[in-house]
């Protein structure tokens, strides 16, 4: 269930196995919810958390349905929680990394040559711990949810792509300016510029002012590189638990099988997270120790 990142991912991984698979989504399109805006950039080397100071404006404004959410998030935001959701996170994004250059040269792909470039505007701003590299189914029948954005869930605020009209002007390789917290990416013939995140509870409304500080980055860092006025907006929901790491496993249900919670990193984690779940559906033990990625049960 699910035809996103995590879904579509997954359902490759248990075919592979030889399983038959249906992928169901409530969209007409795959990729079309939380996916659609993505970012498109494999940030291998962005594991850490979000930590408080990232989000409190945006709790503080908390929609009541992610109240509980919210003050999770910040007492998991320091400390020894902190430095427990960090190693939970390296382990995933490093295995999802193999994973999926592996998953590449199985079908073709050879498209994950260039890198990122991380953009600092003052020296105190590097932070050097970032650099941390139908449930009853009788039949044996068994379900996948990577439904992201039916969780409760924090909003990614802003995405945009926009018609590149000097193509020698703008940047050759993904790059994240972690001090305004944008991200621009080539693909084809845009730039695709994300940014921003708020809770907002299941609202998708934005506003054009709310893009101005996507476009003031653009400019600064490419200027004349972009045509702002055919510029093709959307906000998008960025599904995460309040320690923003994955979960996976069994619930109350021993055939439903979770894979959700991969937040603003879909595409960095999606093949470490297909792969672990169709591990799990199988039977098998997973590649990495699951300690601080595992649903928990009530």
């Amino acid at each position: 269930m699910g035809a996103g990142l995590a879904g579509v991912t997954t359902a490759w991984y248990l075919a592979r196995d030889g399983h038959e698979v249906v992928v169901l989504d409530r969209e007409r399109e795959v990729g079309a919810a939380a996916t659609s805006a993505n970012t498109g950039i494999i940030a291998a080397s962005r594991a850490y958390p979000w930590s408080s100071g990232e989000l409190g404006r945006a709790i503080l404004r908390v929609d009541p349905e992610l109240r509980v959410w919210g003050i999770q998030h910040l007492l998991l935001g320091s400390g020894r929680s902190y430095r427990r959701i960090l190693d939970a996170k390296v382990r995933l994004v490093r295995h999802s990394q193999q994973a999926l250059h592996e998953l590449a040269r199985e079908i073709g792909f050879d498209g994950l040559r260039r890198g990122v470039l991380y953009l600092y505007r003052e020296a105190g701003a590097l932070d050097t711990t970032r650099l941390a590299a139908a449930l009853y189914a009788p039949g044996g029948e068994a379900f996948v949810r990577a439904l992201g954005v039916m969780d409760r869930r924090l909003r990614e605020q802003l995405g945009t792509a926009v018609p590149l009209v000097r193509p020698e002007a703008a940047p050759r390789h993904a790059a994240i300016d972690e001090s305004r917290r944008v991200s621009c990416c080539p693909i084809g013939a845009e730039l695709r510029i994300t940014g921003g995140a708020e809770f907002a509870g299941y609202a998708m409304s934005s506003e054009p002012h709310d893009f101005a500080p996507l476009y003031d980055v653009v400019k600064q860092l490419y200027p004349g590189a972009v045509d702002y006025a055919r510029a093709r907006t959307r906000a998008c929901q960025r599904p995460m638990t309040p320690e923003t790491t994955p979960r996976f496993g069994t619930g109350k249900y021993q055939n439903l099988w979770f894979n959700i919670g991969h937040g603003h990193m879909g595409f960095t984690m999606a093949a470490g997270g297909g792969q672990i779940t169709a591990d799990l559906v199988a039977g098998r033990t997973p590649a990495i120790d699951l300690e601080g990625l595992r649903i928990r049960r009530h």
